[in-house]
């Protein structure tokens, strides 16, 4: 008996892309299932868009259209209602069919042979593979995890995507350029993104839109921190600037965001950190740079209050612990250093990988931290020890 696949996705007006996608895994997939709201996921009344392109696939598509409106005002639980309709068109599917579920443009490869796959990989493997499948065809700059730790925002040359750490799907994509950097705004509704070309972007995570695309610096943005308040966020570039913004919300609660000073640096500015306390008077900034060294810099004021010197190549990574007490920078030198907060002292200097350190980051309320580098590795230290 025939085995056969469905292939479904949630469509909101991706038009040319959904017919694309028929035309691509037309030879492989048995039926197509678009499931269409008369609501956004804000629950905003809209038309219906889909429309078919070419009538050679009248009889291998199904329409499904959500008719009653979303009882809930989260955008989320929405999408995964709307997402849940699907099953309405699944009557046709036995037990031993196939059955995929993906956004409009993330189109599966018609030439990868799945089973094999899933017979030479265990369960746990196809699930980190899914990730790399469905989106992400250049290397990731950047990744970010909501509050609630169920999204999860990567980027990297093809733009911005947005993934579901429990079901590994691909909720959003957004061909934004270049996109080097990559944060959360608090409350998990927006994301904030950095460019090649010096541009800082919000992304409305339920539609995945751009709704703001402003020219910021002069060159790369290699860096973005928000505020501990949640107010705002710096930007460090490769033009040598640190930029301070704020949020602002407008009457359609879109987020947006407003330059409110500038600070000047010797050099490029590859990494930037706040210490994670909500007292203004107490907050700090620390700017990694291209000149190997750490610079620490009161908030309220941009008075300069630290240099650490010791690393031979550019400071890539640094976070600050949760008491502002100690400092780890990492760098391409391939080394890690633990800095005292209080007088700038150098506590240890470890050697964990065997390329550029880029990516350090503290586990909350402790003085337990995780290094990323060049080599692949992940490592999990003890900066008390």
């Amino acid at each position: 008996m025939k085995n056969y696949i469905f292939d479904c996705v949630t469509f909101f007006r991706e038009n040319f892309i959904t017919n694309l996608r028929f035309e691509i895994l037309n030879n492989v997939v048995d039926f197509f299932i678009v499931c269409e709201s008369k609501y956004d996921h804000r629950g905003k009344k809209k038309k219906i868009n889909f429309r078919l392109l070419n009538k050679k696939f009248k009889n291998k598509v199904i329409h499904l259209v959500v008719r009653e409106k979303f009882e809930d005002l989260n955008p989320w639980k929405n999408q995964a209602a709307q997402r849940e309709y699907i099953f309405n068109g699944l009557s046709l599917a036995k037990e031993n069919d196939y059955v995929m579920f993906s956004d409009p443009d993330e189109i599966p490869n018609p030439n990868l042979n799945i089973e094999d796959d899933i017979i030479e990989n265990s369960r746990e493997s196809v699930k980190r593979s899914i990730i790399e499948f469905h989106g992400n065809r250049s290397d990731i700059r950047g990744v970010t995890l909501s509050s609630d730790g169920l999204l999860l925002g990567t980027c990297n040359s093809d733009g911005i995507k947005l993934w579901s750490t429990k079901t590994y799907l691909c909720l959003k994509s957004c061909k934004a350029g270049y996109v080097m950097t990559i944060a959360f705004a608090p409350g998990d509704r927006f994301l904030v993104a950095g460019t090649k070309e010096g541009f800082v972007l919000v992304m409305d995570t339920a539609s995945g839109e751009l709704v703001t695309n402003m020219k910021a610096h002069d060159a790369s943005i290699w860096s973005i921190a928000v505020r501990p308040d949640g107010k705002g966020f710096m930007t460090g570039s490769a033009d040598k600037v640190v930029k301070f913004w704020d949020f602002t919300i407008s009457k359609d609660t879109t987020l947006g965001i407003k330059l409110i000073r500038q600070l000047d640096a010797d050099t490029d500015v590859l990494c930037v950190r706040y210490s994670p306390t909500k007292s203004q008077d107490k907050l700090l900034i620390a700017i990694g740079l291209l000149d190997s060294t750490v610079k620490v810099f009161y908030d309220d004021s941009l008075k300069f209050f630290l240099s650490l010197y010791g690393h031979k190549l550019p400071v890539m990574a640094l976070d600050i612990s949760y008491d502002g007490n100690i400092l780890v920078s990492g760098s391409a030198d391939k080394t890690i250093k633990i800095w005292g907060l209080d007088f700038g002292d150098c506590h240890r200097s470890l050697i964990g990988h065997e390329e550029s350190v880029t990516c350090i980051r503290f586990q909350p309320e402790t003085h337990y931290f995780f290094s990323s580098g060049k080599d692949g590795v992940i490592k999990y230290w003890d900066a008390d020890r």
